[in-house]
């Protein structure tokens, strides 16, 4: 699997450098020309000649024209020009694009015919069946889709994620019985498992009998493993675990990790998870001046981007640390576009 080391500190920049430019890009449409160089059509009602309750029909009309065909022609280009693996940035471009295009169909559902609002929608749906095609649920005879993947959460649900196998099978009950009998928490529990070889049937019995609201998930029936290789393990089933999680806002934990009150605070208190829908963990600084070349590539991929600000604050980008990012406990709110397309990205970097 391509760059799993990277897991930890390049999923902290794709969540959030999408979320900390989420006020720039709605309505915004760029190119990922090699250089920077871009050009935008922004969609917001004014340009669509709405600031005026005399504007012209036609120049209205003429717009919506005008922004749909570009949003076909730069879908087209997406499609047949995929990225090589080591274009981090440049996919992290296209999903801005995609995220202006999501926020235009849906500032323009009053504006459109229900024949154009298909085709956009539609549009959207390939560009990033084509660009993430892990997408596909291999248990469906039609192709799915990021919509029906949006659409899979249950609206304002929350949710503990811990993904585990046989090597971790006993520290992931040791864990459910923390949660359920010392720190009293209720939220459900999905089991996060690559197949029978991972967990098989007899372990999965066991974890059900463990307490209420348990449920077990087989991610090799939520997307296609061809391109993945979940089911031979490895720390890559963690972003699609969340990624496939039914539960709207994710916290998901590492089998082995150990709670000292219930993560229900997390999502009722934390104020910085309230404020951006995204909370993750510092790990250990090591490594500070080693791995050179890394510290160049990322450079190199960000070239091109304004650092969020909390990229500005890290002591890897900055002090050269070689990671300061944990993944042993993640928690997202799925509901929020940029945090999404933050963790479609994470869950890219992640395919083999």
């Amino acid at each position: 699997m391509r760059y799993r080391f990277l897991l930890g500190a390049l999923t902290l920049v794709a969540i959030l450098t999408l979320i900390q430019q989420r006020g720039n890009l709605r309505g915004a449409l760029s190119s990922d020309q090699r250089g920077g160089s871009h050009t935008t059509l922004h969609t917001t009602s004014k340009n669509l000649g709405e600031s005026s309750p005399t504007s012209p029909p036609v120049r209205r009309n003429g717009a919506l024209k005008h922004l749909l065909q570009t949003i076909t022609t730069t879908s087209t280009y997406f499609i047949e020009c995929p990225l090589p693996a080591s274009e981090f940035a440049k996919m992290g471009k296209r999903l801005q694009v995609l995220q202006s295009w999501i926020g235009a169909s849906q500032d323009l559902t009053h504006q459109v015919t229900p024949e154009q609002a298909t085709a956009l929608l539609d549009r959207i749906d390939k560009t990033a069946l084509a660009l993430f095609p892990f997408l596909r649920n291999p248990t469906k005879s039609f192709d799915s889709s990021l919509s029906h993947i949006r659409h899979s959460f249950t609206p304002g649900s929350k949710g503990i994620v811990i993904p585990t196998g046989q090597k971790t099978f006993r520290y992931a009950c040791h864990l459910i019985g923390n949660l359920r009998e010392v720190l009293g928490s209720k939220l459900p529990i999905e089991i996060v498992y690559a197949g029978d070889s991972d967990l098989p049937s007899s372990h999965r019995d066991f974890i059900s009998g463990l307490g209420s609201d348990i449920a077990m998930v087989d991610i090799l029936q939520v997307f296609n493993d061809t391109p993945l290789d979940l089911q031979h393990g490895g720390w890559a089933i963690k972003t699609f675990a969340a990624l496939g999680s039914q539960y709207e806002q994710v916290l998901m934990l590492d089998a082995d990790a150990v709670l000292l009150q219930a993560p229900e605070t997390i999502f009722d208190r934390h104020k910085g998870y309230q404020s951006t829908g995204a909370l993750l963990f510092h790990d250990r600084l090591l490594w500070q001046g080693e791995f050179k070349e890394r510290h160049k590539w990322w450079e190199k991929q960000l070239k091109h981007h304004t650092p969020s600000e909390a990229l500005v604050k890290s002591r890897v980008y900055n002090e050269g640390y070689a990671e300061e990012c944990d993944s042993g406990l993640v928690v997202l709110d799925k509901g929020r576009l940029p945090v999404l397309l933050g963790l479609l990205h994470a869950c890219w970097q992640n395919t083999k």
